[in-house]
C-alpha cells in the first residue's frame, strides 16, 4: 500500500525479481532475527533489522555517491521523478503514469514528468506538418 493506505500495482522486471527473491531467501531472515517484532510485515529491512524508511534508502545513496564519486543528490522522491520522465520520454502516455504512481490528479502526475529539450525537439520534428524536412 502507498500514501493514503491506497493499493498500488507495481511492475518488476525479471531480473528485479530474482534479486528481491534471492535477498528475501538470504538476507532478510537474518535481519529480521535482530528486530522480530517490528520487521513482521515489512518487506524490505535495514542493516539494524527495522523497516527500511525513505531516510534510509536516501542514507543508502548517499552511500553509493561516496563510493562512485558521482554525487547528484539522490533520494528517493528523484528515483520516483526519474521513473516518470523515462517512462514519459519512451512512449508511456500521462494517464498511464498517473495510474502508475498512484496519482488521484493527472496534475500531480505533470509535476513529476520533466519533459527533456531532446523529447520536445524530436516531438515537434515528428509531429509538426511545418517541420518536416523536404527529402
Amino acid at each position: 500500500f502507498g500514501k493514503g493506505q491506497k493499493e498500488r500495482l507495481v511492475p518488476i522486471s525479471e531480473s528485479a525479481i530474482g534479486i528481491i527473491n534471492r535477498y528475501l531467501q538470504e538476507l532478510r531472515p537474518k535481519l529480521s532475527q535482530l528486530h522480530p517484532l517490528d520487521s513482521k510485515s515489512f518487506v524490505f529491512l535495514s542493516h539494524l533489522g527495522m523497516p527500511l524508511t525513505s531516510r534510509g534508502i536516501q542514507y543508502i545513496l548517499h552511500s553509493i555517491e561516496k563510493k562512485t564519486s558521482i554525487y547528484l543528490d539522490l533520494h528517493p522522491h528523484k528515483l520516483r521523478h526519474s521513473f516518470a520522465t523515462h517512462l514519459l520520454e519512451n512512449g508511456a502516455d500521462l494517464r498511464t503514469i498517473q495510474e502508475l504512481l498512484g496519482h488521484a490528479s493527472i496534475n500531480t502526475t505533470q509535476i513529476y514528468t520533466h519533459v527533456t529539450t531532446e523529447s520536445m525537439a524530436k516531438t515537434y520534428m515528428a509531429a509538426h506538418p511545418r517541420a518536416k524536412r523536404k527529402k
